[in-house]
C-alpha cells in the first residue's frame, strides 16, 4: 500500500510533574523549504501532541530541540505514517 511521508517542525517540548522523564511534545506541520515542499504541495496543516512518552523518547526531542543553531528555530523531523499490519507481516 505504501507510506506518507510528512514534515513538522518540533513547537515545544512540556515535561510533566510527577512523571519522571514523560512530557508533552507538540509537533506541527512543516511548508517551509525543500523538505515540505513534496509533501505540503497543496498547503497542508497539521498538528501533533504526543503524551506521557517515555524518558527515552523524551530526551530525543530535547536533543532535536538543541541542535537549533539559531534561537527561535523549529527543528524539522519526519513522519512516516504506514499500515501497521503491512509493516509486521513484512518483519515476520
Amino acid at each position: 500500500m505504501g507510506r506518507v511521508r510528512a514534515c513538522f517542525f518540533v513547537e515545544s517540548i512540556t515535561r510533566r510533574v510527577g512523571n519522571q522523564g514523560a512530557a508533552d511534545v507538540t509537533l506541527k506541520a512543516s511548508t517551509a523549504g525543500d523538505r515540505g515542499k513534496e509533501w505540503s504541495r497543496w498547503t497542508p496543516s497539521g498538528e501533533l501532541t504526543l503524551r506521557s512518552m517515555s524518558a527515552g523518547a523524551t530526551e530525543f526531542f530535547e536533543q532535536v530541540m538543541a541542535r537549533a543553531h539559531v534561537p527561535g528555530q523549529k527543528p524539522e523531523v519526519y513522519l512516516t505514517i504506514e499500515v501497521a499490519d503491512e509493516v509486521d507481516a513484512a518483519s515476520a
